[in-house]
């Protein structure tokens, strides 16, 4: 799975359990796994690559947080912090998350299709 493949498959992810703004995933009375809660963008990356550090080593995990986290103007270096706070801004709602997801993997594809 590339970053790509990733953005996509995390947002549809988060279109079927919901997005969570208080953590990764969703924990308040709901007794389902981490899988089946709503979550984050952090959180729905980790379900559909599980087992892949978004902190050690290269992944297309991390490569596509990173891609976020350059759309967004933030740079790569904090992505992860820098896109739990904006995933965590009351103002951004789930449309706006899926948005900005679909977005990146289709920019990600994009350049993939022209190199």
């Amino acid at each position: 799975m590339n970053a790509e493949q990733v953005l996509r498959a995390a947002a549809d992810h988060i279109e079927t359990v919901g997005l969570n703004q208080d953590g990764h995933y969703y924990r308040s009375g709901v007794e389902a796994p981490d899988s089946q809660r709503p979550c984050c963008v952090v959180g729905a990356i980790r379900v559909v690559t599980p087992r892949v550090s978004l902190f050690v080593g290269e992944s297309a995990s991390r490569d596509a947080l990173a891609a976020v986290a350059r759309d967004l103007g933030y740079g790569e270096r904090y992505a992860h912090d820098r896109i739990v706070a904006w995933n965590d801004d009351p103002q951004i709602t789930q449309e706006v998350v899926l948005r900005r997801m679909r977005a990146t993997a289709d920019r990600l594809k994009a350049e993939e299709a022209a190199a």
